[in-house]
């Protein structure tokens, strides 16, 4: 048996890595103008476990209490899921952010598990909640009350009035969706900034809900931007497989830099990204960019139409009501199939041809004049200057009839003010790790020193611990067994780097993991106390 000073020793650590966890994350929640936002940053893995950390109580919740109400237990084990295996693929980059989410929902000690299902929530079930659009028609067909989804967008001379941006971009947007009653959607509503510090992606924050990680509704650094309306013309899919789900791609579209190589950031970026992948639903997707960094082109704005069969683009010009300054979207295709009435987009048109102008005022009207009961989120993209106006439903009054939050690019993406890393002026520790991500061959090496600074020999007892996902391994046995180094270092003097580890990553090894750690630590002789600080080491 162990003995108790051990046991107490063990504790302490384990208590002081869930004290520092959270310091340690890639990411934190700030409030900009009574709006939430979710700061991510580092790698995909890192976004997600973050992601899940810091919000995995909303993401579990909102998968039990909403997701589970819109499309019941039943059908989501016995059709979704196996739909959804047959033609699906989720881009590895995301699927390593989604493992990294459950991760970080584990790290935050909340629980995986739903009731519905009667087993833990995986990162394939988060996979399938950001594919929802692709399922939807196939398990609710199309309602036009449900989906309510509208857009328009005015530049140039159609904005020239506004006393913000004249002449520049403005797009306005109403995501209408089911809510259940209690508005848990709507209350959930979030700006999800990303940061991404892979080679080719570049900043982009989507306006969301906790543990939707694909985009809806969302801009990039350079203004680009995109919306997404369901489409009201459903084709079976067919025999078709590896599509990857169209939010996906559309979070693709803004997060790759420059996609089609032209160095213009603009709406040909998107079409370039979607025109080269396979869709499965119908939507109506409503790109646009900044007009005066584009003065070049007449338009600045995009349609894209598309579903199983095929994809168009619908430009200001196919409108004779709304060019050459405006373009409009709800759902039900007009360039694809043969356009159906739809009393929003004449609505969007009458406003638009009684002034011929549209201000931020303006568009704000033409959603509230086109919203409802289901509109969720309503919103306001001004990419010239890179900037939004969010409301979302967060009790019964529709999100077009609020006062909008307004968050500039800069708030967004906010950068906390860093703590300067003081020099140790007593016993540390320090973890070093030869990457953050491994594939097979790479080289993997762990080290790590003890230093003293103090004028005075110190004994103590070296811990260092693998956690996997809530279980501890200990050094140098690495063993499941509490094990530790006694030892004694010399005043003003380092132990090592030593090499912990150092191995090759194997070949053929199957599945992602994030969220791996290594923690290291002194104790007292004893081990009832930490004599050194805490370090840890996250990878993936």
């Amino acid at each position: 048996m162990l003995k108790k000073s051990v046991l107490s020793g063990f504790m302490i650590i384990i208590l002081a890595v869930s004290l520092t966890a959270k310091a340690d994350i890639n990411g934190r929640i700030i409030e900009v103008d009574d709006f939430r936002v979710l700061q991510l940053w580092g790698t995909h893995e890192e976004m997600g476990f973050a992601h899940g950390y810091l919000v995995g109580d909303e993401i579990t919740e909102l998968f039990e209490q909403y997701f589970m109400w819109v499309i019941n237990p039943a059908t989501y084990q016995n059709i979704i899921l196996p739909v959804f295996r047959q033609l699906f693929t989720v881009p590895d980059i995301y699927q390593g952010e989604l493992d990294g989410i459950i991760s970080g929902i584990r790290a935050a000690n909340i629980s995986l598990f739903s009731a519905s299902l009667n087993r833990n929530l995986t990162s394939e079930d988060l996979a399938v909640v950001n594919s929802i659009v692709d399922f939807t028609q196939q398990t609710m067909g199309f309602d036009p009350e449900m989906f309510g989804c509208s857009s328009i967008c005015g530049w140039g001379a159609g904005t020239e009035m506004d006393e913000t941006v004249p002449g520049g971009t403005i797009h306005g947007r109403n995501l209408d969706w089911v809510d259940t009653p209690e508005r848990i959607l709507g209350r959930r509503s979030m700006i999800i900034a990303y940061l991404p510090s892979e080679p080719g992606r570049q900043p982009w924050f989507s306006v969301a809900f906790p543990g939707f990680v694909a985009c809806l509704s969302g801009m990039n650094i350079h203004g680009l931007g995109a919306t997404l309306n369901m489409g009201n013309h459903y084709v079976p899919p067919g025999s078709v497989s590896g599509i990857m789900p169209i939010c996906f791609q559309l979070r693709d579209a803004l997060e790759k830099t420059d996609p089609n190589n032209d160095g213009n950031h603009s709406y040909e970026d998107i079409w370039h990204v979607l025109s080269r992948n396979q869709r499965l639903p119908s939507t109506i997707i409503h790109a646009f960019h900044p007009f005066m960094q584009h003065s070049g082109t007449n338009e600045a704005s995009l349609v894209i139409e598309s579903n199983h069969t095929g994809i168009i683009r619908r430009i200001p010009h196919d409108d004779p009501v709304l060019r050459p300054n405006f373009l409009a979207a709800t759902n039900h295709h007009r360039f694809l199939y043969p356009p159906v009435p739809c009393w929003r987009y004449e609505m969007i048109q009458t406003m638009i041809a009684e002034t011929g102008v549209m201000d931020s005022e303006r568009a704000w009207e033409i959603t509230d004049a086109v919203g409802g009961g289901w509109t969720l989120q309503t919103m306001l993209f001004r990419p010239d200057i890179r900037d939004v106006l969010v409301s979302s439903t967060v009790d019964h009054i529709p999100a077009p009839q609020k006062t909008p939050s307004h968050l500039t690019w800069d708030e967004i993406f906010a950068t906390p003010t860093p703590t300067p890393t003081p020099t140790p002026d007593t016993l540390y520790v320090h973890l070093e790790l030869s990457d953050e991500f491994f594939q097979e061959n790479d080289e993997f090496i762990l080290t790590y020193l003890i230093g003293n600074p103090e004028s005075e020999d110190i004994e103590g007892n070296f811990w260092l611990i693998l956690e996997v996902y809530g279980s501890y391994w200990f050094y140098p046995p690495w063993e499941k067994i509490p094990e530790y180094i006694p030892f004694e270092i010399l005043s003003e003097s380092v132990i090592g780097p030593i090499i912990a580890l150092d191995f090759t990553w194997p070949e053929n090894v199957q599945g992602h993991a994030s969220g791996l750690m290594f923690h290291a630590a002194v104790l007292t002789p004893n081990n009832d106390e930490l004599e050194s600080n805490l370090d840890t080491v996250i990878f993936g």
